[in-house]
């Protein structure tokens, strides 16, 4: 298992991605390419580290890695996966159940499914890497996804959910449940007495609060001022 971040480590994470919402917002081209690759070069790391999905109920490992095809490359279609994804979230839908837990049965035989998934989606990601991408829309969108990647016990939330007429990448809507983010949780290994202030940052990025870059340069600077006594007490 990768070793945890630090303090200093977790500033780092956070003033990335704080200082391309700042490009975003300025509307800097160039800048937000450059920013925003630069942190989901981060996030395809950790991936291709270790699956940090990997214990977690098929449904919710496939949507994730379709989610890292998506941030990671500029590919925007990934048949197999979408196709595979589609069959347990429907069933989730009209069964309030996983798939696997209905049918046991057929768990080993879909290893070799979810092998053509990981394939694919690496192929994605040596194939058409996030830096070659020249679609700005494409990267924004990619890092919007990467920073807002909700836990996924909160996705039965949202009112739009469990649309079936909706692409899988819009089945998740861009919000942030308090208290809750993946890249926070799973992603980038920041230890727990940390991920409250983590959470709390990613959450006012979430929110209306910010709306300039001076609001932006304010929250850099409230982590800036972190010291260690900021995780006493927190767990």
């Amino acid at each position: 298992m990768a070793e945890q971040c630090s303090l200093d480590e977790t500033k780092e994470i956070l003033y990335e991605i704080i200082d391309t919402y700042s490009a975003i917002l300025k509307g800097s081209n160039k800048e937000i390419a450059i920013k925003a690759k630069k942190c989901i070069r981060r996030f395809r790391d950790a991936y291709l580290q270790g699956y940090k999905l990997s214990g977690s109920y098929a449904r919710v490992r496939i949507k994730g890695r379709l989610t890292v095809g998506y941030v990671c490359s500029s590919e925007e279609s990934f048949p197999f996966t979408e196709a595979v994804w589609r069959k347990l979230h429907n069933y989730r839908l009209a069964n309030s159940i996983e798939y696997f837990e209905d049918h046991p049965e057929e768990i080993d035989a879909f290893r070799e499914t979810e092998k053509k998934c990981i394939k694919e989606i690496k192929n994605a990601l040596s194939q058409k890497p996030i830096e070659e991408c020249r679609s700005l829309e494409h990267v924004k969108l990619a890092f919007d996804m990467m920073v807002n990647l909700a836990h996924s016990i909160f996705s039965f939330d949202a009112e739009t959910s469990f649309n079936p007429e909706l692409k899988w990448f819009e089945t998740n809507p861009w919000k942030l449940p308090r208290g809750k983010s993946m890249l926070i949780d799973y992603w980038y290994n920041i230890p727990l007495k940390l991920r409250p202030i983590g959470h709390a940052v990613l959450e006012k990025l979430a929110s209306h609060k910010i709306e300039t870059v001076e609001n932006l340069l304010e929250l850099r600077r409230e982590v800036e001022e972190w010291t260690p006594s900021v995780d006493k007490g927190s767990s």
